[in-house]
């Protein structure tokens, strides 16, 4: 916009007013201003970049109006990132100059202290699945469990990524507080999160280790989760024929059974899943992955029972 000012050593002051207004500090306005109005406007960008909105925007552009609204602050309520994003933000938008960090002070708050991969986007309806997992039904829970607990170390690396910043304390398990104080920190609602860890704390002890924890991350890497379903598939398919006989499928459910401690029972929606005859790798996929609210009996349809017993008759 060719209105760039540089500031002497010797007197570090502008005095011509100019700028974009949505983002010109409180003194730019006023005409007698110093580097950290710069500081000013990238508290402004900032701001915009955590919640889609402008801090300020006054009708008209006389000086007091914008200033008016710089001494009554943004909605910090509208900003919903995490705690060392905002505690920034406020200190680059402190109204009076002197108030506000240079750029080098900047550097030095937490937020830039923070690790890189902590400070990625998480859109909120990424984790939609996993905080619902309260409501999966128990052989969905199990069958989550089994693949969790069955999956090598060397194909988990975002999960365990995912574990490590969830642990804060490094215990190698993770309480209903650090849960929470994670999904605090990246600025995701979760009133439902205490059903959730207790779903997942399959054992009852308090405590979420990485396999339980696992379970529910896996809902978040749905390739990891297929791949994972697939291998496990594939070691109960001892003929290797693409689909499991009822008695394979019997033996599946056996260990999702354990692994939710359902002592052996089963609901008639997975007596029907077992019943049906072969169970193809496709229909075991959709029963695992459908989305969380869904039903189980909606991933096998009466007509899909149907044609899977015409299948084995036919045979």
């Amino acid at each position: 916009l060719g209105v760039a000012e540089m500031f002497s050593v010797a007197d570090p002051a502008g005095r011509f007013i100019g700028g974009t207004p949505t983002t010109m500090a409180p003194e730019v306005w006023l005409g007698n201003f110093g580097p950290k109005c710069d500081v000013w406007s990238l508290g402004c960008i900032m701001f915009e970049l955590c919640t889609g909105a402008l801090p300020f925007m006054a009708t008209t552009v006389q000086p007091s109006a914008w200033t008016r609204l710089h001494k009554r602050g943004p909605k910090w309520e509208e900003m919903k990132t995490c705690a060392e994003s905002k505690t920034l933000c406020r200190a680059m938008l402190q109204y009076k100059e002197a108030d506000r960090p240079s750029m080098m002070e900047v550097l030095d708050f937490e937020y830039f202290q923070t690790a890189a991969h902590e400070l990625k986007v998480v859109p909120p309806e990424r984790f939609t699945n996993f905080l619902n997992a309260h409501k999966l039904h128990r052989a969905r829970q199990g069958l989550l469990l089994e693949i969790a607990s069955r999956m090598p170390f060397e194909r988990a690396g975002e999960i365990i990524r995912m574990f490590s910043e969830v642990d804060a304390d490094h215990t190698g398990t993770i309480t209903l507080d650090e849960l929470k104080a994670y999904f605090d920190r990246v600025g995701i609602q979760h009133d439902d999160l205490a059903k959730t860890f207790q779903a997942l704390d399959v054992d009852k002890d308090g405590f979420l280790s990485f396999s339980e924890f696992s379970s529910g991350a896996l809902l978040l890497y749905q390739d990891a989760l297929e791949d994972e379903l697939h291998v496990l598939f594939s070691s109960y398919d001892s003929d290797g024929k693409g689909y499991l006989t009822p008695a394979e499928a019997e033996k599946f459910l056996d260990s999702v059974r354990a692994a939710t401690d359902l002592g052996g029972r089963a609901s008639s929606q997975i007596d029907a899943f077992v019943r049906s005859g072969q169970i193809t790798f496709q229909q075991l996929r959709d029963f695992l992955v459908a989305p969380v609210s869904s039903r189980p009996s909606s991933c096998l349809s009466q007509s899909s029972l149907r044609s899977n017993r015409s299948n084995r008759s036919n045979r």
